[in-house]
C-alpha cells in the first residue's frame, strides 16, 4: 500500500510531537533511513512507506558515505517536520540544513542547505521540470491539480462521465480518498457529473476540504483477517468491513507495511524454485545454441581448410611471388575462373568460398 499525499499530511501532523527533540543518530541501508530521536524514531522505506516507531529496523555497522555525510551535517534539534506542497514529500528542518524525503516514483532523499540548495542527493536524477543534482536549487514536482481546500465546483464545468473520474482530473487526492469524499457528501462515486446540483457540489466541496481537518482516529482495515489498509480516521467508504483501532497512525502504517512486506517475501520464496528453473532452462538453451553455432563454424572452417589444401600450390606460388604488383595481377587473371580475388591497397586477397566443394 503506497502512501498517498493525504496519508503524508496526517502522518506529519501526528509526528510534530518530535519537533524540539535532538537527533541522536542517522542510519541507512538499501533505501531504508532511520532518524533516531529520544522518544521515537522516524523510519522511511523509500519510496514505499514512512512512520514513527519504537521498534526500528537494525542496520550494519558499515554505513555508506552518504549516511556518514548525514551524520556529520545533521546535528542538534529538529526544528520542524513538514509536508512539501501537499505532495508525498516530507521535510525535516534543522538549524542550518534540512532533509527532504520523496515518497513517490523511485523515491529519493536529499540533503539541503539553509536556503534550499542541494548539498547531496541520495540519487542524482533529472526530469523535465527539475534537476536533483548537488548545487541545484531543490524544486518539488509541479502540481496541475487543485489542493482539496482550494478546489471549486467550477472545475467540473465541461466535464462528463462518472464523478470520480472527473474529480481525479481536478483534485490532488488519491482515488480512495476521492471516493471517501463522495460517500461523505452523500452520493455514489459513479454519479454522473452532469447530474449534480449546486447543493450537492457544495457538499462535495466541504467533504474534500474536510478530509484534511478530520481528527485522527487511526485504524487498520482487515482482509481475510490480515491488515490491508491503514487509515488516519474511520472511512465511511469502508463501512461494514472488519477493522481494528490503533494507538497512532504510525502504528497502522507500520503494521500494514510489515504485512505487505511479509506477503511479498512469501511470494518471492514460493516463486524462487520456478525462477531458478526458468533461469536454468534459459542457460541450457543458450549453451545449446552456442554449441550449435560453434559446430557450424567448425564445419565451415574445416571445409575452408580443405579447399586451401587443394589449392596449396597456387596459394604458395602467389604468397612467395616477388614480381611487381602488375605482374601478380596478370598471373591471377590467368587462374581458373572460379578463383575470386580482390585488390586492397597494397595487397591481394583471395576469397575462400563460404561453402567450398
Amino acid at each position: 500500500m503506497a502512501l498517498s499525499n493525504l496519508d503524508v499530511h496526517h502522518l506529519v501532523q501526528e509526528t510534530k510531537e518530535l519537533e524540539g527533540e535532538f537527533l541522536q543518530k542517522v542510519f541507512g541501508q538499501a533505501g531504508v533511513f532511520r532518524f533516531k530521536f529520544r522518544h521515537a524514531d522516524l523510519v522511511f522505506h523509500v519510496p514505499d512507506a514512512a512512520f514513527g516507531t519504537r521498534e526500528p529496523p537494525q542496520f550494519t555497522e558499515h554505513p555508506s558515505s552518504f549516511v556518514m555525510l548525514l551524520r556529520k551535517r545533521l546535528a542538534g534539534r529538529l526544528d520542524q517536520i513538514e509536508q512539501v506542497g501537499f505532495d508525498r514529500i516530507v521535510r525535516l528542518r534543522f538549524s542550518d540544513v534540512s532533509v527532504v524525503i520523496e515518497l513517490f516514483g523511485d523515491g529519493n532523499l536529499l540533503l539541503l542547505d539553509q536556503v534550499g540548495y542541494i548539498l547531496k542527493p541520495w540519487r542524482s536524477e533529472e526530469f523535465s521540470s527539475r534537476k536533483l543534482y548537488a548545487g541545484q536549487k531543490y524544486v518539488a514536482p509541479p502540481q496541475d491539480k487543485a489542493h482539496p481546500k482550494e478546489w471549486s465546483p467550477a472545475a467540473l464545468q465541461g466535464l462528463n462521465g462518472p464523478l470520480i473520474a472527473a474529480l481525479s482530473k481536478t483534485v490532488n487526492l488519491s482515488p480512495a480518498y476521492l471516493e471517501e469524499a463522495c460517500v461523505r457528501a452523500g452520493f455514489d462515486k459513479k454519479t454522473p457529473v452532469t447530474g449534480l446540483n449546486d447543493g450537492q457540489k457544495e457538499k462535495l466541496q466541504k467533504a474534500l476540504a474536510g478530509l484534511l481537518d478530520e481528527p485522527l482516529a487511526p485504524r487498520i482495515y482487515l482482509q481475510d483477517g490480515k491488515p490491508a489498509v491503514a487509515a488516519p480516521f474511520e472511512l465511511k467508504s469502508q463501512a461494514g468491513k472488519e477493522q481494528k483501532a490503533t494507538a497512532t497512525f504510525s502504528e497502522a502504517l507500520e503494521t500494514v507495511y510489515r504485512q505487505n512486506a511479509a506477503v511479498q517475501k512469501e511470494i518471492q520464496v514460493q516463486a524462487a524454485p520456478a525462477i531458478a528453473s526458468s533461469r536454468k532452462t534459459a542457460v541450457l538453451e543458450k549453451q545449446h545454441a552456442s554449441l550449435e553455432s560453434f559446430e557450424q563454424r567448425a564445419d565451415e572452417a574445416q571445409k575452408k581448410a580443405e579447399w586451401i589444401y587443394q589449392h596449396f600450390q597456387l596459394i604458395d606460388a602467389l604468397r612467395g611471388h616477388s614480381d611487381s604488383e602488375e605482374e601478380t595481377i596478370r598471373k591471377l587473371a590467368l587462374m581458373p575462373a572460379d578463383l575470386k580475388w580482390r585488390k586492397k591497397r597494397h595487397r591481394i586477397e583471395l576469397e575462400v568460398p563460404e561453402n567450398p566443394a
